[in-house]
């Protein structure tokens, strides 16, 4: 695994500082990579095998580098600063593998991470609703289980108040009384008048 991410932070650092070319002590003396003894060796080893490569000094083009030489120097030593390399393309392919599976990692996580959000909403939504529900049962069992009391202020204020309706049939039946009395009197006056006075009464008005 710490290959790997000795090949991966040198590809990087390459490719994005040094896209044209660059040379052996450009990598080896970079601040940024900081590298190792260990790691110093395996780089150096790369950047042998691409310049045996490009010199054809060794026949056999199985070497493992991540570098191929784009501008070699006369002098026989890969660590002239007059020899220029650049990253294989298997090296740069394997990279944007790297990058792809990078962010495919994230999206995963990403995706991880909503549904884990997404979970807790409903979970916490599902909880708000069976509190609900039980509040409400609760509530509705304590109300019907409650007695009804009613105080003696509100039965009198259903209590039916017939006096004034009394009143009014008293007045109307007095009323009633005067009207046929005042008639009848009108009847017993009719009798005393003499029929001769009648006669000259037009009948309408009699009737």
């Amino acid at each position: 695994m710490e290959k790997q991410n000795l090949y991966i932070r040198v590809i990087k650092y390459c490719n994005t500082n040094f896209p044209e070319g660059f040379t052996y002590n450009e990598v080896i003396n970079a601040k940024e990579l900081k590298l190792l003894d260990w790691e110093d060796k395996i780089i150096s080893e790369h950047f042998a095998n691409a310049s045996a490569k490009g010199k054809k000094r060794n026949p056999a083009l199985t070497l493992e580098s991540m570098f191929i030489i784009i501008k070699e120097s006369g002098k026989t030593d890969y660590i002239s600063d007059d020899s220029e390399y650049s990253l294989s393309f298997n090296a740069q392919f394997k990279y944007l593998d790297y990058q792809e599976l990078v962010e495919a990692r994230k999206m995963s996580e990403f995706a991880v991470e909503s549904s884990k959000t997404a979970k807790k909403h409903a979970l916490i939504a599902i909880g708000i609703s069976i509190a609900g529900l039980i509040l409400s049962i609760y509530f509705s069992n304590k109300q019907i289980n409650t007695p009804i009391n009613i105080n003696e202020n509100q039965i009198e204020n259903l209590k039916f108040d017939s006096s004034s309706i009394n009143t009014n049939l008293e007045n109307l039946t007095k009323a009633q009384n005067e009207l046929n009395s005042t008639i009848k009197n009108y009847q017993e006056s009719l009798k005393e008048i003499p029929q001769e006075s009648l006669k000259e009464i037009p009948q309408e008005t009699v009737k």
